[in-house]
Formats: C-alpha cells, structure tokens, sequence
C-alpha cells in the first residue's frame, strides 16, 4: 500500500507542477460567462492566430517560394480553420438550444437576435480565413492561367 501512496504523491507532485493555473469564468465586471461566450472569445483568439499565421506563411512564400515550412505551416492554418469550423458549431447548437428555451419572451427574442448577429460574423470572419487560405492557390492559378491565354491570342 504505502508504494501506491508514494505513486500518488509522485503524481500529486508532477500535476502541481505541469498543471496550467485555474481560470476564472468571469469577466471583467465580475459576472460569470457562459458557455457561448467563452467559445465566442475562444473563436476571437483562434481567428487572430489563424490570421497572424497567414500572414507568416505568405511572407515565408514571398521570399523562399513554397517550403516544407511553408507546406507544414499550410497544414497548420488548415486543421485551426477545421478547429474554428467546429467551435462555429457549437454556438450554432448554443443558438438553437436558446431558441427552443426562450421562445415568447420579447426580452430573450433581442437577446436571441444579437446572438444570431454574433453567430454570423464569426462564421463570416471564419470564411474569410478560409478564403485568405485558398487564395494563395488561387493566385497562382490565375497567373498562369492569364500568362497561358495571354501567349495563346499573340500566335
């Protein structure tokens, strides 16, 4: 008995020491913040580093052209749009839950109408993440695309 003491003691002891520090669900006026803001701020951060990525990765291709960086960076901007998608979701079902639970009352229908606007800008900055991805094999494409054409209509 007492080796498993010492193992959970052990355990105690790595867990205080690798263990992220607790986070308070409140705001800064002190209130608790519920699940669809918090995904909300989580879709905030994660559409700014997601941004800041593309915006690395097309400087790393404006001056070295495509890399194993560049492609693992790429992969990397791909699977946060995947994550971003998925907690996109999630206040989609926050959303529809909050209908279902409030439907008569006139104050909860404009509470209901900013968080549908709220809802919607985050997809639309989520697609504009996805578009800002797409646009580096878009871009490529079309110049070649023109060039091609472009010597085509001189013979």
């Amino acid at each position: 008995m007492s080796s498993m003491r010492d193992a959970m003691k052990r355990l105690q002891v790595v867990y205080e020491a690798c263990a992220p520090e607790p986070v308070a669900d409140e705001g800064a006026d002190g209130k608790k913040i519920d699940e669809f803001t918090r995904v909300r701020k989580r879709i905030h951060l994660d559409v700014k580093a997601v941004r800041q990525e593309l915006k690395e990765r097309e400087d790393m291709m404006s001056t070295g052209g495509t890399t194993t960086e560049s492609a693992e960076k790429s992969y990397r901007i791909r699977v946060a749009i995947r994550g971003l998608k998925e907690q996109s979701a999630r206040l989609v079902e926050l959303v529809g839950k909050e209908e279902r639970r409030k439907k008569k009352d006139p104050e909860a229908q404009a509470h209901l109408a900013q968080r549908r606007e709220i809802l919607e800008l985050c997809q639309k900055h989520i697609e504009e993440c996805e578009n800002l991805e797409k646009r580096k094999f878009n871009e490529s494409y079309t110049e070649a695309r023109v060039e091609l054409l472009g010597n085509s209509n001189r013979s």
